[in-house]
């Protein structure tokens, strides 16, 4: 059992569309998925998306195990009071994952908390007020300034708070809370700032492409965002790191 002893990060998109047969093929090969995992696919009713998450719920399951080695393979994870999964013991890690059509982003890292999200362009509709608590509190969290335009403002901004919801693990709902956003509009304006230092978070702006917006909330400053191949070779060949 493969268990690092210094903090790894790494973030992975994948492509589903060009790296799904590879994916399906390897879980032929080598069964790597829990009965959860078919179970969580099994429930998604559209075909298409079906095919997404499961794909995706492979490609999973070959990061973790690039991570900490084979013992990921068929494991149900437990999951925490928020309903969020935990690696099993003896591991300290952490993983994150978000789809977004026929893309995912995963996130894994060997020590400290870990968050992502990927999000589609679409039309915003929400309370002015609501919307400027939501910019404000990512803009404060990231070197970047965010996008001029508007729903791309705030898209880029949710999925910053989104990051950093689920690396703390209490969910978006418990931020927009403390934020005001939601519910009495008496917020910590700083509580996301708040949040991202009790748990020694940094958060990144991460480019996707494909006109899709994206963050990741994790303890490394800069972790490599890689691509999950698309041929059964090179799965297997990025087992080893």
């Amino acid at each position: 059992m493969r268990v690092p002893t210094t903090n790894h990060t790494e973030l992975w998109l994948a492509d589903l569309d060009a790296s799904g047969d590879a994916l399906l093929a390897c879980e032929r090969a080598t069964a790597r998925l829990s009965p959860d995992d078919a179970a969580r696919s099994a429930a998604v009713r559209d075909p298409l998306d079906r095919h997404y998450r499961h794909a995706a719920a492979i490609a999973l399951r070959l990061i973790l195990e690039r991570h900490f080695g084979p013992s990921m393979r068929c494991v149900s994870f437990a999951r925490d009071r928020y309903g969020r999964p935990l690696l099993p013991p003896p591991h300290t890690g952490a993983f994150s994952v978000s789809h977004c059509g026929r893309f995912a982003l995963v996130g894994v890292s060997d020590a400290g908390a870990i968050g992502v999200d990927i999000e589609a362009p679409r039309t915003i509709r929400m309370d002015p007020r609501r919307r400027l608590i939501v910019e404000t509190a990512a803009q404060v969290l990231t070197r970047e300034p965010l996008p001029v335009q508007r729903d791309a403002r705030f898209l880029q901004a949710w999925v910053i708070l989104e990051a950093l919801a689920k690396a703390d693990g209490r969910g978006i709902g418990h931020l927009l809370t403390r934020l005001g956003a939601v519910g009495s509009p008496d917020g910590e304006l700083d509580a996301a700032a708040t949040m991202a230092r009790a748990h020694g978070l940094s958060l990144n702006v991460l480019d996707v492409g494909q006109g899709l917006y994206a963050a990741a909330a994790s303890t490394a400053v800069d972790a490599p965002l890689l691509n999950v191949p698309d041929t059964a070779a090179s799965l297997n060949a990025m087992l080893v790191f």
